[in-house]
């Protein structure tokens, strides 16, 4: 983040990755579901603050993202070297005024109204180290509350 040029050379790179990966699966049902980390509670946190305080995608998808490294560290996934790394750079990116005092409840409830629910199945993608990720359907409410709430007791 504090090189510039570094910065928009990833993204450059990032977003030609991202343009292949939808071109081959345009319907979403493979590998472009990766693409999808940090966008089921990030989805749910946009809907939950649009109309008081609304939150930028890439700063909900940032605190989605926050909590799929809870879960995927607490099923023992996730390093704790990694999960740091990832949290540590998206305390930087998600500004906590918009999201910290919502509800956890509603916001899994929330996750119900998300696009990505197929055939009432939620499917949350997971990291599994820097890079690589997973995609489950077997996340409970409770891990979901859980990871909310350690994400919002984080941080700055």
């Amino acid at each position: 983040l504090k090189d510039p040029a570094a910065l928009e050379d990833t993204l450059y790179r990032a977003l030609r990755v991202k343009a292949i990966v939808v071109q081959e699966d345009e319907i979403e049902a493979g590998p472009r579901m990766k693409l999808n980390l940090g966008h089921t509670i990030g989805h749910a946190l946009e809907l939950l603050v649009k109309d008081q305080n609304p939150l930028a995608h890439g700063d909900a998808v940032a605190v989605g993202m926050m909590v799929a490294s809870e879960i995927a560290l607490n099923r023992g996934w996730l390093c704790p070297g990694d999960y740091t790394r990832i949290m540590d750079l998206l305390h930087l990116l998600a500004p906590a005024e918009h999201w910290k005092d919502l509800d956890s409840q509603a916001v899994v409830t929330a996750t119900g109204l998300d696009k990505k629910r197929r055939a009432g199945v939620l499917h949350v993608v997971l990291p599994l180290e820097i890079g690589h990720v997973k995609v489950v359907s077997d996340v409970t409410e409770q891990e979901l509350i859980r990871a909310i709430e350690r994400v919002k007791g984080h941080g700055p």
